[in-house]
């Protein structure tokens, strides 16, 4: 699942559309930042993003 989790339209729910991750990537992306992400404990996952300072 790791691999696919930013990929448009992978979603884990019944009436996910998997573009949440996605679209937040890119808009932060594009702004010079970075989205990361690891397992949190003991379930579940915490997601940082990072934008470069004015």
């Amino acid at each position: 699942m790791r691999e696919k989790l930013f990929t448009p339209f992978f979603t884990t729910k019944a009436e996910g559309m998997g573009l949440g991750l996605s679209l937040c990537r890119t808009v932060i992306e594009q702004h010079g930042g970075a989205l990361t992400f690891e397992p949190a404990q003991p379930r579940g996952t915490v997601f940082r993003f990072t934008l470069p300072g004015v």
